[in-house]
C-alpha cells in the first residue's frame, strides 16, 4: 500500500480561477517549479521523520509528477518492496502511530504559502 500527499499550489491558496484568467503565464511556467520545491522539501523532511530501521521506508519515498499542476509525495508501494507505509504512519491496532508525513506536511505548511504567494506576486507584477 502507498500513502501520499498530493500538492496542488493554486487549489491550496484557493486561486485556481484569479490564476488562470489574469496570469495565462504563471501557470506555465512558475507552478511546476513552486511544487517540485514543496514536494522535495516534504520529502526531505519526511524522509527526517521516518524510522530509520531497517531503510527500506524511508528509501521507497518519492515524488511523482502525473501533470504540471501536481506533485505527489509517496512512501511504500508497488515495485517498492515496502507495503507498510501506512500502518507506519496511521498505526495498527497493535502499533502506535508515527505519522512521518503528516508531520512533514504540517511543518511545511507555512513554507507552501509564502512560495505561492510570492510567485503569485511576481506574476502580477510582470516578474518572471
Amino acid at each position: 500500500m502507498t500513502i501520499g500527499f498530493v500538492a496542488r499550489l493554486g487549489a491550496f491558496l484557493g486561486l485556481d480561477k484569479t490564476l488562470k484568467s489574469n496570469a495565462k503565464d504563471f501557470s506555465q511556467k512558475q507552478i511546476p517549479s513552486m511544487l517540485e520545491r514543496v514536494a522535495q522539501r516534504v520529502l526531505t523532511d519526511a524522509k527526517k521523520n521516518s524510522p530509520v530501521d531497517p531503510g527500506a521506508l524511508r528509501a521507497s519515498g518519492r515524488v511523482e509528477s502525473p501533470n504540471k499542476h501536481t506533485r505527489i509525495v509517496k512512501f511504500g508501494g508497488a515495485g517498492t518492496g515496502v507495503d507498510y507505509a501506512p500502518a507506519v504512519e496511521y498505526g495498527t491496532g497493535e502499533r502506535s502511530p508515527n505519522p512521518f508525513l503528516r508531520k512533514a506536511v504540517l511543518k511545511n505548511k507555512a513554507f507552501f504559502k509564502s512560495v505561492g504567494v510570492s510567485a503569485v506576486n511576481k506574476a502580477f507584477k510582470g516578474g518572471k
